[in-house]
């Protein structure tokens, strides 16, 4: 339950405005959404990196040896490698188990905030360079039938809209939440 509909709820039954904080349960609130945000942040790193490692493997078993399959599996790697070395170098700078409420929310920002900006990226420096070279190299091969040239377009869009229409709201809507915590500590 959220801080201010605790203070709501204690406002009507004791006909009396609430201005002491339940420091305990507002720690306890911050430490959930600061192990929430680790949590996501942690998942799509990890899952961007599994992903760009077993698709860079697969191509390599089962791809043609064309250049633009080439491209494709060097693409995977260096994305993977990439957000591999971002994830090292975030984790050096985080987790500090005796934080403070308004460091913990600070932190939690943080990590929505890197979690944004890589979403609002994402067309750029994952989709972009794996989709040119996989229709180039469809292209290159020649003789691909209609539904695999509709398959691999819509596989591309269809990670995208996802990013964009679903995923990219929730985490600003937590931004916000984190937001309005900060502004209420530092009041």
């Amino acid at each position: 339950m959220e801080f201010t509909e605790l203070q709501k709820i204690w406002d009507q039954q004791n006909q009396q405005t609430l201005y002491a904080i339940d420091e305990s349960r507002l720690h306890q609130q911050i430490k959930r959404r600061l192990s929430r945000a680790n949590r996501k942040v942690n998942i799509s790193e990890i899952g961007y990196i599994l992903i760009s490692l077993m698709a860079s493997s697969i191509l390599l078993l089962i791809g043609s040896g064309s250049l633009y399959n080439n491209i494709v599996i060097a693409s995977f790697l260096l994305i993977g490698v990439v957000i591999a070395y971002f994830r090292w170098r975030r984790l050096r700078l985080v987790n500090n188990p005796a934080m403070d409420l308004k460091t913990s929310v600070d932190e939690a920002l943080s990590n929505q905030n890197y979690l944004k900006r890589a979403m609002d990226s994402f067309l750029l420096w994952y989709i972009l360079p794996l989709a040119i070279p996989a229709v180039l190299n469809m292209y290159h091969t020649g003789g691909k039938p209609l539904w695999q040239w509709a398959f691999v377009l819509s596989s591309f869009l269809l990670g995208y809209l996802l990013i964009r229409q679903f995923a990219l709201p929730k985490v600003s809507r937590e931004i916000q939440k984190l937001e309005d915590l900060k502004a209420m500590l530092n009041s």
